[in-house]
């Protein structure tokens, strides 16, 4: 799925965080993502993806817009 944009293009999986807080949403993204060998990990709201920035190193983060 990231592979598809030149601009997320890597040379193999990367450890990413997302917020999604709609559970069939993350469930789809966490599906698809591993699926091409990345490693992921979902949080809910904005503040709890913060927190879990600070205590893990991630190559990217994608959140919705109206994430709270």
């Amino acid at each position: 799925m990231l592979s598809a944009n030149p601009a997320h293009a890597t040379n193999g999986p990367v450890k990413i965080l997302i917020v999604e807080d709609e559970e069939q949403m993350a469930r789809l993204l966490r599906r698809g993502l591993q699926e091409e060998g990345h490693q992921l990990d979902l949080c809910p709201t904005a503040d709890s993806a913060s927190q879990q920035a600070l205590d893990i190193s991630y190559e990217r983060v994608n959140s919705e817009e109206n994430a709270t």
